[in-house]
């Protein structure tokens, strides 16, 4: 049993969230791109649009998962890129402010984990 989010939309607005601070602690410096750059990847690109999520995050994380090659290639502009992504994610919550609250199912998974059921 896992982390249960209710509907698409929450589901997307979860996802932005996380990663917003995925991208504000790498530019603060609190995690590496290493530690960022491993939820940005083409398999998670795949299993979120399986999901229905918004294509405006589907797209935003693509383009994170360019970070590392970025980095590589032309780091002089990894910052920039990186105050995009933030801006997109941030625009998008703020653009979603009004729809469905974000509602996790925190108790079944406490529950779950007390019996067991969680890994």
């Amino acid at each position: 049993m896992g982390l249960q989010v209710v509907g698409e939309v929450q589901a997307s607005k979860l996802i932005a969230l996380h990663c917003l601070g995925l991208l504000v602690s790498l530019r603060d410096g609190h995690m590496s791109i290493e530690e960022v750059e491993s939820f940005f990847l083409p398999w998670v690109v795949k299993a979120i649009k399986e999901l229905n999520i918004d294509c405006k995050i589907v797209g935003l994380i693509e383009l994170g998962c360019e970070l590392e090659d970025i980095n590589s290639l032309l780091p002089e502009r990894l910052e920039d890129n990186i105050n995009s992504l933030i801006k997109g994610f941030s625009t998008y919550l703020r653009n979603h402010s009004d729809s469905e609250h974000i509602l996790v199912d925190l108790i079944s998974c406490a529950v779950g984990k007390e019996n067991g059921l969680n890994s």
